[in-house]
C-alpha cells in the first residue's frame, strides 16, 4: 500500500479511533464539528458500488440493499453497548423512480425504525428557504397511465380542479426552477422535487398507448398466453387458438410481416403480425409520402408446458397457416436464437425470411432502432392496436430506457417479460424495409402514375420521351408497312394461278 499524503492531527488528550486506514475502494476520514469528530468508517464514493458497470436496476436495487444491510449490521457488531449504538448511517441521493431503492428503504424505515431515523424528502425550496419566490407555476404529477405535464403560467383554478379529477397530483413550485423543469420535466421532478414518478424511466407514456388502441376489432387469439409445447400427447396447434371470423377478408389482403422471438423453454415465445394499412397523407407541396401506416394483426405468446418445451415445428406450422388461409405474408423474421433452425424450412416454403435482434445496439447511434421506430409510429398515431390487451399493455408500459441504450424490463412481477412487444417491434421493422413498394393507399395507383406524368419538370426530359416514343411507333407502322407489302405480292402471285383465289 502507497501512502500519498500525511496530516497531522494535534489532540489535547487522547482519543481512541477505530480502524482508521485507506481501505480502497472505500475510505475512512475524520470530520471535526464544533463539539466532536465523526469517524467516516468504510464509505463508498463509487457509482457502480464497486461491482462494475451494470444498468439492471433490479439488480442494483439488490446490491444496494445488501449493502445497507451490511453496513447496518457491521455498525452494531462493533459499537452497539446495550441499547446505546453512537454510529449514524447518512444515506444521501437524489431520486430515481418508483422502484429505486431510496423508496423502498425509507418506506421500510418509515414502519419499523421511526424513532431512530430521521428522513427529509423535501423539495429544495423546502429545505433552503431562500429558494422562495413571490411567482409560482405547476406542474401536474401522474402515474404510469398519466404523463405529467408542465401547466400553463398563471394557470386557473379550473383548469387546476380539471386535472385533479384526472388523477393528478398539483405541484406548486417557485418560478426560478421553470426553465429547468420545461426543458426535462421528470429530471426536474426527481433531481429538484424530490419527487420518484412512475413515468421518469419509462420508454413508452401510458397516455400515448392508450391512444393509439381502437376498438373496431379484436386480437384474432382468443387468449394472450397460450401453452403448448412438445409431449408426445399434445396435439394442439396455434390455430386451435386463433379465431378467423375476427378478421376481414379485406386485412387478409394487406401485407402482413410475422416476427417470432424465440424461445424454448423458461420464457414465453412471443409472435405477432402487423398489416402496412396505407401511408400518411401527402401535405400540400410534398411529394408522395413513405411514411406508413401500420395495424397490429394479431399478438400471443407461447409458454411450454411445466417439462416440456416449445415446438420449433408448430411455430412454423403456424405460418404455413395463415399463408393457407389467405394471409398475405410479404415476410417473416426471427431474433438470432435458434434462427437457421427455424428460417431453413420456411425458406424452402418460399417465405422471404430474415433475422431481427431488435435488442442489439446501432454501433453508429448506439440505440436500438427498431424500438426507436416503435415509439416514433406511436407517437405520431400511425399505429393501431386492438382495445383489449391487457398482458401486452403491461409489457409496453414496463419498457424502460437503460443509460447504455438498451430498453429492457425491471426483473421480477408482470412487467418482467418482454416477448410479446418484441415481436410486434420486429415485425414492424421489418415492414419498414417495405417503404418503398407499399407506400401508397392501395387503389390509388392511377393518382400515383397521374401524378408522376404532371410533376415532370425537365422539358428537356419530357421532350427525350417524346422523341424516344415517336422512334418506336415510327419503326411499328414501318414494320407494319413491310407485312402488308409482303401479302400483296403473294396475293398477286396467287392471282396468276387461279382467279377464285385470293387471300386479304
Amino acid at each position: 500500500m502507497k501512502i500519498t499524503k500525511i496530516t497531522k492531527i494535534k489532540l489535547e488528550e487522547p482519543k481512541q479511533f477505530y480502524d482508521v486506514i485507506n481501505a480502497n475502494p472505500f475510505n475512512n476520514f475524520l470530520i471535526k464539528t464544533n463539539d466532536s469528530y465523526i469517524v467516516s468508517h468504510n464509505c463508498n464514493f463509487s457509482d457502480e458500488v464497486n461491482w462494475g458497470l451494470t444498468t439492471d436496476t433490479e439488480k442494483l436495487k439488490q446490491k444496494y440493499k445488501q449493502l445497507v444491510t451490511q453496513i447496518d449490521a457491521r455498525m452494531k457488531s462493533r459499537f452497539l453497548r446495550g441499547t446505546y449504538l453512537p454510529t449514524l448511517n447518512i444515506i444521501a441521493s437524489s431520486k430515481n423512480s418508483e422502484q429505486s431503492f431510496l423508496e423502498d428503504y425509507i418506506e421500510t424505515k418509515k414502519k419499523n425504525e421511526t424513532d431512530k431515523t430521521l428522513i427529509v424528502d423535501e423539495p429544495q425550496w423546502v429545505v433552503d428557504s431562500r429558494k422562495q419566490t413571490k411567482e409560482h407555476f405547476y406542474v401536474a404529477i401522474g402515474n404510469k397511465y398519466l404523463a405529467n405535464e408542465l401547466l400553463p403560467l398563471n394557470c386557473p383554478k379550473e383548469l387546476l380542479n380539471e386535472f385533479r379529477a384526472k388523477g393528478y397530483n398539483i405541484l406548486e413550485v417557485p418560478m426560478g426552477y421553470y426553465s429547468s423543469f420545461h426543458d426535462n420535466i421528470d429530471g426536474a421532478l426527481m433531481d429538484i422535487a424530490g419527487i420518484a414518478t412512475a413515468s421518469s424511466l419509462k420508454f413508452i407514456s401510458g397516455v400515448r398507448w392508450n391512444e393509439i388502441k381502437i376498438n373496431t376489432y379484436q386480437n384474432p387469439f382468443i387468449k394472450e398466453i397460450i401453452e403448448v409445447g412438445t409431449a408426445k400427447d399434445d396435439t394442439s396447434q396455434y390455430s386451435d387458438y386463433f379465431d378467423l371470423n375476427r378478421v376481414s377478408s379485406e386485412l387478409k389482403s394487406k401485407p402482413l410481416f410475422v416476427h417470432l422471438d424465440m424461445s424454448v423453454k423458461g420464457d414465453k415465445t412471443g409472435i405477432s403480425g402487423v398489416y402496412i394499412t396505407g401511408k400518411k397523407p401527402k401535405l400540400e407541396g410534398e411529394d408522395s409520402s413513405k411514411e406508413l401506416f401500420f395495424r397490429v394483426a394479431f399478438n400471443v405468446s407461447v409458454k411450454a408446458p411445466k417439462g416440456y418445451e416449445i415446438s420449433f415445428d408448430k411455430n412454423r406450422a403456424f405460418i404455413r397457416w395463415l399463408r393457407d388461409n389467405g394471409f398475405n405474408v410479404m415476410g417473416v423474421s426471427s431474433d438470432t436464437y435458434a434462427a437457421p433452425q427455424i428460417q431453413q424450412q420456411l425458406k424452402a416454403d418460399g417465405f422471404n425470411v430474415k433475422t431481427i435482434s431488435v435488442d442489439r445496439l446501432d454501433s453508429e447511434t448506439k440505440q436500438c432502432l427498431p424500438y426507436v421506430y416503435f415509439k416514433s409510429t406511436l407517437y405520431d398515431r400511425r399505429l393501431e392496436v386492438y382495445e383489449d390487451c391487457p398482458f401486452l399493455t403491461e409489457e409496453v408500459l414496463g419498457l424502460e430506457r437503460q443509460s447504455d441504450g438498451h430498453i429492457n424490463h425491471p426483473e421480477g412481477g408482470t412487467q418482467g417479460s418482454k416477448d410479446a412487444i418484441d415481436a410486434i417491434v420486429g415485425a414492424l421493422w421489418h415492414g419498414t424495409e417495405y417503404a418503398d413498394q407499399f407506400a401508397y393507399d392501395y387503389g390509388e395507383n392511377y393518382e400515383i402514375m397521374n401524378d408522376v406524368n404532371n410533376n415532370i419538370l425537365d422539358a428537356s426530359l419530357k421532350n427525350q420521351m417524346i422523341l424516344d416514343f415517336e422512334q418506336e411507333l415510327a419503326k411499328a407502322n414501318s414494320f407494319t408497312r413491310a407485312i402488308q407489302d409482303d401479302i400483296k405480292k403473294q396475293n398477286e402471285e396467287i392471282a396468276k394461278y387461279n382467279d377464285d383465289i385470293f387471300i386479304f
